[in-house]
């Protein structure tokens, strides 16, 4: 008798897959209740008598038996690629395998960034039907959301319906499969649906495949096979839902948990610093608390033997199909009557490769692998390459190269590609952004800082095999070891060609050689707006001149370095792209004894982005130091980063051995349900605040609502006064914020929106105002179709509301470099660029820089040929 201690509808779930083999029936029994609360559960009795009793799933086999060989099939050209490494932000992000054929792609995780670098590498994704998960948190599924959004479009665009053809609802769907453990998939799969609504291209299908057995690693079963590949997965750990976990607090009707219960343990959340946190069950074993991670055997099809072509002359076979019959292993007839076989002409089959994509992201998880009873992956002696996607610091182990010896004693010709960031000797991850921000850097070199230029020169060609065995990268000692880098390949069929293939590695580029690259024209334009403006704009101020500069007010003037800073971490609009991420703002304070930190949005990637502003050491110090989220509408470029954000928030108090204080996330009503549901995967520690309850008439009541008390608490210390939620014309529940600053600055950003009163009002005689313009001048159709703004729009409500500066943002990603300047730019207006920061102390001479960030943008010749390519590769 197995007996289910987890929530109801799990039980149900399972009752149900396993009633449908005919062998089990299912029997009431009282099950154990809390002390004030009688509850009632079911339990199963089975008649399963060994493992090949047990029921199974269509296509899947018992881990136990070796899954029957594919026959041998013709894939073209197939290989293992490296996708996604974060030189430029560290391990803060799982590194993606690509396992290629002709046919098909398998993904084997999505973190942040994916998608982006997809873009800029033009690496299609439309061919992706399956994406296998080693872990389920926002490190290794924080790209999941926008990839299947932007996949979705594509699909929709392909049959019509994205150009107004047609209603999405009558079109064909396309599924995609997401394979992972399933209870945190199911927690995942959840919260991504409450952002992936209906008439989608794509709809997502959830694989989960369950522990049937509670030792630390769990032997499964095959969880694909097409015909190309059996991809079988080995989980180490998951059994944690006994610590923090009560089935009494799943509400059933409402189908989420209890706020203060999480799915898993504390000591399960601590990342590298995660314990063998040991859990007693009905005192029958010790299990450790830890985080399922799935590791994945990839077998491909058998490779046909090679075509005997004088055998087949002498055979008498006819050139045409009956010779591709018999590659195919079918036996022919000649007209005279002479049966050919394949034997007759056809060279011996050979297996097909076999690839093993490791993961063990933590010294507990090592050693849960070490103490398994077997090897893992049962005979390694075909294995051809093994790719290890844990971090520098857990490879680098020596309980990790035992692990690996073990694990692999007997493939003696397989590789290891170990891919970590360590591995890219800090070439930047987006290239192409990097190049720009090194010209940027050029013109202004706080605006515009580069704290991404490489600390240590890459190695040369004389020693870049004696680096590539250095252990900060890969384990000493371990043969046809491999640094792995963004865009290796390593080649499975033909088999003549099989190995590694690093033709497609980027190569180092330093800064410096960018920024030689910009005009002297440039530079002095820009060296002449950094002077202080001639005459001052009090001396020339003309009220009847619309867009005439202003004076510098008082406070603007008193205000120093450091006061307040606004960092753009994205600039761009609907989903990340080569040179653009997507919306995202780091604002900071200091001086006069003011300290702390806001983010208002945070589009997916927002977390690496403030690593490649601030760097690896400095950016737990401003996570700490973080006292709110602000988010102003449910669109996923607006807040899909959030989670990895909050998780990352959490790990630096851990690290330091400290609890972190809840902090206020205050956003759209939508965001509470992903947010509730996403924390039943991870530990976020958020108190959401509905945007709603924040408007002006909140703030001003006489009687301070608990929301407004919470949020004034939380901004203790900072020289926020008041943020503002100002209702915008766009989508329901969608705000613009105005910020009051307490030396008598204020802020207005308008979030997604039509030109609206309501906004002009927010902004009247604010010092910053922060407006998105999506679409170009004469593009007024389409902005008002999907309720955007154009540049002139958004350059008029700065002009209506007299706002002292304003700074254009959003852009589409039909503009890879600037937005078209036009007459519709004034001298109070300036245009954000990813990693700009903005000084409030700074801000009179922004717009100064506005020739010369034309000049630098005008004659380039590698944008201007690449700008078409980008929007194409977008689409597809």
């Amino acid at each position: 008798t197995h007996c289910m201690r987890r929530a109801p509808r799990d039980f149900a779930r399972w009752c149900a897959l396993i009633g449908a083999s005919g062998r089990t029936h299912v029997v009431s029994c009282e099950s154990r209740a809390r002390t004030d609360v009688e509850r009632v559960a079911h339990a199963v009795q089975t008649s399963f008598s060994s493992a090949a009793n047990r029921s199974q799933r269509p296509g899947m086999t018992s881990r136990g038996a070796a899954p029957p060989p594919l026959a041998a099939k013709r894939l073209g050209n197939a290989y293992v690629q490296i996708l996604g490494l974060n030189a430029d932000s560290h391990d803060v992000t799982a590194p993606s395998v690509l396992v290629f054929t002709d046919s098909h792609r398998y993904v084997f995780n999505v973190g942040e960034g994916f998608q982006r670098f997809c873009v800029e590498r033009r690496l299609k994704l439309q061919r992706t039907n399956r994406i296998m998960l080693t872990r389920v948190n926002a490190a290794s599924a924080g790209g999941l959301t926008g990839m299947l959004l932007t996949m979705s479009d594509g699909a929709l665009t392909a049959q019509g319906a994205g150009n107004g053809a047609g209603n999405a609802s009558t079109f064909e769907t396309r599924r995609v499969d997401v394979h992972a453990p399933a209870s945190p998939l199911r927690a995942l799969i959840r919260a991504t649906k409450t952002l992936f609504g209906q008439g989608r291209g794509v709809a997502i299908g959830e694989n989960g495949f369950e522990r049937d057995s509670c030792a630390s690693v769990l032997d499964s079963e095959v969880i694909v096979n097409d015909g190309v590949v059996t991809i079988t997965p080995v989980v180490v750990g998951g059994w944690a839902r006994h610590d923090g976990y009560d089935e009494d607090a799943y509400d059933e009707e409402a189908d989420t948990y209890d706020r203060e219960y999480d799915s898993f343990s504390d000591e399960a959340r601590a990342g590298a610093n995660a314990k063998r946190a040991k859990l007693d069950h009905d005192d029958e074993e010790e299990y450790y608390a830890l985080d399922a991670v799935a590791s994945y055997d990839v077998k491909l099809a058998g490779v046909p033997g090679k075509f005997d072509m004088a055998s087949a002359v002498k055979l008498g076979v006819p050139q045409g199909p009956q010779r591709g019959a018999l590659v195919r292993g079918q036996s022919i007839t000649l007209v005279n009557g002479t049966v050919i076989t394949p034997e007759m002409c056809v060279g011996p089959e050979q297996p097909g490769p076999r690839v093993i994509v490791f993961d063990a992201p933590t010294n507990a998880h090592v050693r849960a692998a070490l103490d398994a009873p077997k090897p893992l992956f049962g005979d390694v002696s075909d294995v051809s390459v093994v790719v290890h996607i844990a971090s520098a610091a857990v490879v680098s182990s020596a309980e990790y190269k035992t692990l690996v010896e073990k694990t692999f004693e007997g493939a003696s010709k397989a590789s290891h590609v170990f891919a970590n960031a360590k591995a890219m000797d800090e070439v930047p991850i987006f290239m192409s952004a990097a190049r720009i921000q090194a010209r940027l850097h050029a013109l202004h070199a706080e605006i515009f800082p580069d704290a991404r230029d490489p600390t240590s020169p890459p190695p040369s060609p004389s020693k870049r095999e004696a680096m590539a065995k250095r252990v900060d990268k890969i384990p000493s000692g371990i043969p046809n070891a491999i640094a792995g880098k963004n865009l290796l390949k390593f080649g499975l069929i033909p088999l003549k060609s099989a190995g590694a293939d690093a033709s497609a590695v980027p190569q180092f580029v330093p800064s410096f050689v960018h920024r030689k690259q910009v005009d002297e024209s440039t530079i002095a334009l820009a060296s002449k707006a950094i002077q202080p403006a001639s005459p001052l704009p009090s001396e020339t101020y003309d009220a009847s001149r619309p867009g005439a500069d202003f004076p510098v007010p008082e406070y603007l003037r008193a205000m120093r370095p450091g006061d307040v800073e606004l960092v753009f971490l994205g600039t761009g609009s609907a989903m990340p792209a080569k040179y653009r991420n997507v919306s995202g703002f780091f604002m900071q304070f200091g001086g006069d004894d003011y300290s702390g930190n806001i983010m208002l949005d945070t589009g997916e990637g927002s977390l690496a982005q403030m690593i490649r502003r601030y760097g690896i050491n400095r950016v737990d110090e401003q996570l700490m130091a973080l006292k709110l989220v602000w988010i102003s509408h449910i669109h996923a470029d607006h807040h899909v980063g959030l989670p990895r954000i909050l998780t990352s928030r959490q790990e630096a108090f851990e690290r330091r051995g400290l609890e972190a204080p809840v902090i206020p996330i205050v956003g759209p009503r939508p965001l509470r349900r992903f947010l509730d549901l996403y924390s039943e995967l991870e530990h976020l520690g958020a108190d959401f605040i509905d945007l709603a309850e924040t408007t002006r008439e909140k703030w001003v009541s006489e009687t301070m609502s608990p929301e407004i008390a919470r949020i004034r608490a939380a901004l203790s210390g900072s020289d926020v006064d008041q943020i503002i939620a100002v209702q915008v014309n766009h989508c329901a529940h969608a705000y613009g914020a105005k910020i009051v600053g307490k030396r008598g600055w204020s802020m207005v950003y308008s979030g997604d929106t039509r030109p609206c009163p309501s906004l002009v009002a927010a902004a009247r005689d604010a010092t910053l105002l922060v407006h998105e313009a999506t679409f170009e001048n004469g593009m007024e159709d389409e902005a008002i179709k999907k309720r955007h703004s154009t540049t002139k729009e958004a350059v008029q409500t700065g002009n209506d509301a007299r706002a002292y500066r304003t700074i254009l943002t959003h852009f589409s990603q039909r503009y890879p470099k600037v937005p078209i300047f036009d007459g519709s730019y004034t001298e109070r207006t300036a245009v954000a660029f990813d990693l700009m920061s903005v000084d409030f102390s700074n801000l009179p001479m922004l717009p100064r820089l506005i020739p010369a960030v034309r000049s630098l943008f005008k004659d380039d010749a590698v944008l201007a040929t690449e700008a078409e390519e980008d929007v194409d590769s977008a689409a597809e």
